[in-house]
């Protein structure tokens, strides 16, 4: 009997083509961390799965290879993202600094829970959120990754936007420089740069 594979709901936290016609899509679930999918036909056939968006699939595991997801239903397509680059660009570095910090096999329900929160308020919101909130997203990824450095933990201008909702620091400023430190913590424990970095690099 063919295996009718496991359904999950997540977030596509990345797109990569493979070959001319197909996509690798990296998704986060709860209760297995970083999932790494093949999609035959994805680069003609795309389904609505664009980063950011939240989808149920089912995917059906292949002896020595990564899964195919051989269905998809976009649940949230986070349109209002697309209307604002700003929010846009956060909404991608959020994919991807969530993305570099679960693993494959292990639930991290906080962290999804985290990237969820994230993409609900910036869908959400009316501007584009500054500094505040793009620290605040580093500082709660690195401290429910269990990574967060003491010196973070240390500067009180920092531990609030830690305890503090996301949706409460849409307008909050901060300066550049601190940010600029949360996200040295970051690269330092990936050990290399974000891609997505450079499109919130020139962010008010």
């Amino acid at each position: 009997m063919r295996d009718p594979g496991r359904e999950r709901v997540g977030v596509v936290v990345a797109r990569q083509a493979y070959g001319d016609h197909d996509l690798i899509l990296r998704l986060v679930v709860p209760d297995e961390g970083r999932v790494v999918a093949f999609l035959r036909g994805g680069q003609k056939r795309p389904r609505g799965l664009d980063v950011a968006t939240r989808a149920r699939v089912r995917l059906r595991g292949r002896e020595g290879g990564m899964d195919t997801l051989v269905e998809a239903e976009v649940e949230e397509s986070r349109l209002g993202l697309r209307s604002d680059y700003g929010r846009l660009a956060l909404a991608q570095y959020a994919c991807e600094l969530v993305g570099a910090f679960v693993h494959e096999g292990q639930p991290e329900p906080r962290l999804f829970a985290l990237l969820e929160t994230a993409l609900l308020v910036l869908d959400a919101a009316q501007g584009t959120p500054g500094r505040a909130f793009l620290a605040a997203v580093q500082l709660k990824t690195l401290t429910f990754a269990g990574v967060c450095p003491e010196v973070l933990r240390a500067m009180e201008r920092l531990e609030r936007l830690r305890r503090l909702p996301l949706r409460e620091l849409v307008d909050e400023p901060l300066d550049a420089e601190a940010e600029a430190l949360v996200y040295e913590a970051v690269r330092a424990h990936l050990g290399h740069e974000l891609g997505a970095r450079a499109l919130v690099a020139g962010l008010g």
